[in-house]
């Protein structure tokens, strides 16, 4: 690579690092190969992009790599467009490597500013300072942005409040992923931290109809990309209470909150008679795991391969479209699963007549689409190319969030010198985990937390899983018959769950139930008298009111559904049910780390130990997918497991 004569100058922002004064080609073109990724879909994008090129006249090409490299507006990614060439502030350790190895000397001028302190504060007396949370907090203020990795009980929500603390800088905001987080972590901050007279400090909530931001600010990530004239995109399976517009009015007020902020940190499908492709011939999407079906015909964004199946996912009973196309096939979809057009991945619901989608040979044009019924929906994921043709047609698997969120709020911040990414599990699979880098910066030294460490220190009990044997056989019945059948009206499978709450309860212990059908949880409380059903559609105050309960510690029952798999604290919680199946491993390590925190109760009684039930259940894949979660808790040399006989 050329030698410069002169130092390459480097001048950074809170957002992005422009390139200031003469930059060779040779040296541009190199920081381009280092600072790009390519997407999965790359193949189409590249087509979609010929197209274009052609109706206008031109001869333009694209190889496919994106790159995060910016030169003037025209050319510039970023939601805020800028002039010059610059890239994400995120990515300066990655390019100050790529010039080091090429021996491209440089010059930084800095030109963020480095805010006095206007926020004193200290930690209250309630506050357990752990060794390694003060290892964590010192890591992240010392760098000042980056990604961190820290397992379910290892105080996020008090690492994130005392970073804020000892960095001293207002405004600053919290995001959370759910309306019940905001309620939550709101409360969390005003018991963790005091002004240092000892007074309580008022902590700011946006979100869930509420605007009222203060010096520290906890805001839903959902209501912030809207803000930002940005639309959210969630999972099919998510809690529908994200689709927060109740703030949509208050629009300009809440940007300038995001935009004013110096720091912040983020904390964390198609019908069943679609017909696909296996190795083992044209079946129902929801006879694959009962025919063990481990390949799909799929798209690698060149042709047609066979993919191996990843996992089968149930996404249970949802309102679907119809779109038929010009060839006379048709498919059922919910609105936001994705389909190949000739313009990319688009959402089923913004696809309009006379659009076209990708087939097993051609593209097929789009004649009408109507709503149609809720029905049972299914979703598969696939390895390396993520899509499968479904009904002929080329369908994206949905589990993936889109990392326009955290690029959106990121470039909005354009007075944020301090970026925390929290998550256990902060990267992706969709070869664009240095748009997460780009946001925050390179992983946190110091600053990760694995489940087994906590348990081994003390800081987490220990989870003893017991699996109850479940009779059954291996009737030929499709998935969501055998589902309905021998998981929801399984009167025996029921009456054994009711049976282990009810000793749980009655021995003092503060139980929870985990359903994944809103039929399942009303049958389970109707054989509960006593017991409280939680599900999407009760507000966020009726939820939290009873949160509030549970972590009294009183003896009670409560069944829920996945509103439970996002963070929610109740430390009193020691008795987990899983009535509900599944065999995702993330989610079943989350839904026992809800047990995990030592809590002490009103009697004086200490959590030593944490009670989780999960059912072998012997039927048709329901048996796979037991043994795929015994699998992932062995993984765990912490975790107990033992069979139980009731």
């Amino acid at each position: 690579m050329s030698k410069l004569n002169k130092p390459l100058v480097l001048v950074v922002t809170n957002s992005v690092i422009y390139i200031d004064g003469v930059i060779t080609s040779e040296i541009y073109q190199g920081l381009k190969r280092v600072l790009r990724y390519r997407p999965e879909d790359y193949y189409f994008r590249v087509k979609q992009f010929e197209k274009k090129q052609q109706l206008k006249g031109r001869k333009w090409s694209w190889d496919g790599w994106v790159n995060l490299v910016c030169r003037d507006k025209r050319w510039c990614r970023c939601f805020l467009k800028k002039q010059g060439i610059h890239f994400a502030t995120g990515l300066y350790s990655v390019a100050m490597k790529h010039f080091a190895d090429n021996g491209i000397p440089v010059k930084v001028i800095d030109k963020r500013k480095k805010y006095d302190k206007n926020l004193f504060l200290k930690m209250s007396k309630e506050c357990e300072n752990r060794e390694y949370q003060t290892e964590f907090v010192e890591s992240c203020v010392e760098i000042e942005r980056g990604v961190t990795k820290a397992a379910t009980g290892s105080g996020k929500t008090f690492m994130g409040a005392k970073i804020i603390q000892q960095i001293g800088v207002a405004p600053f905001i919290f995001y959370v992923p759910s309306i019940d987080l905001l309620n939550q972590t709101k409360d969390e901050f005003e018991k963790f931290l005091r002004h240092k007279n000892g007074k309580k400090i008022k902590i700011g909530i946006i979100g869930d109809g509420k605007f009222d931001p203060q010096d520290i600010t906890i805001m839903t990530i959902q209501t912030a990309v809207r803000a930002c004239g940005k639309k959210y995109i969630r999972y099919d399976d998510e809690d529908k209470n994200k689709e927060d517009k109740s703030l949509d009015k208050k629009r300009k007020d809440i940007l300038d909150v995001i935009m004013r902020a110096k720091g912040y940190i983020s904390d964390e499908c198609v019908s069943g008679d679609t017909i696909i492709y296996t190795e083992k011939g044209k079946i129902r999407i929801d006879d694959i795991d009962r025919y063990g079906c481990k390949y799909v015909l799929s798209h690698n964004g060149k042709q047609t391969v066979w993919s191996r199946v990843n996992a089968f996912l149930p996404q249970g009973k949802k309102q679907t479209i119809e779109i038929t196309f010009k060839s006379g096939r048709t498919i059922k979809c919910t609105k936001n699963h994705l389909l190949m057009t000739k313009f990319g991945w688009k959402e089923a619901g913004q696809i309009k007549t006379k659009d076209k989608v990708l087939g097993l040979t051609k593209y097929d044009e789009i004649v009408s689409i109507k709503k149609s019924h809720q029905e049972q929906v299914y979703d598969i994921t696939v390895d390396k190319t993520h899509c499968f043709f479904a009904n002929d047609v080329l369908v994206h698997n949905c589990q993936y969030w889109a990392s326009e969120t955290c690029q959106t709020i990121a470039d909005y911040s354009v007075a944020a010198r301090y970026r925390y990414a929290f998550s256990a599990t902060p990267y992706r699979d969709k070869n664009d985990d240095i748009l997460i880098s780009s946001c925050f910066g390179k992983d946190v030294a110091g600053a990760n937390i694995s489940a087994s460490d906590l348990i081994k220190s003390g800081y987490l009990v220990k989870p003893n899983i017991y699996f109850v044997d479940i009779p059954g056989h291996n009737e030929g019945y499709t998935y969501q018959t055998i589902y309905k059948k021998y998981i929801v009206e399984n009167k025996f499978r029921n009456e054994k769950i009711t049976k282990v709450a009810r000793s749980m309860m009655d021995a003092g212990n503060v139980v929870l139930i985990l359903v994944r059908q809103i039929a399942h949880g009303k049958m389970l409380e109707s054989m509960l008298p006593d017991s409280v059903f939680l599900y999407s559609k009760h507000s966020g105050k009726k939820r939290k009111q009873h949160l509030d309960l549970m972590r009294t510690g009183a003896p009670s029952i409560t069944l829920s559904s996945s509103i439970f798999d996002e963070g929610i604290n109740c430390k009193a919680l020691n008795t987990l049910i899983l009535a509900g199946s599944g065999k995702s491993p993330t989610r079943a390590l989350q839904r026992i780390g809800r047990t995990l925190r030592p809590f002490t109760y009103d009697d004086g009684r200490k959590k030593e130990f944490s009670i989780v039930v999960d059912f072998t259940d012997n039927y048709k894949y329901l048996l796979n997918h037991s043994r795929a979660r015994k699998k992932m808790y062995r993984t765990e040399p912490e975790f107990s497991i033992e069979d139980l006989d009731i």
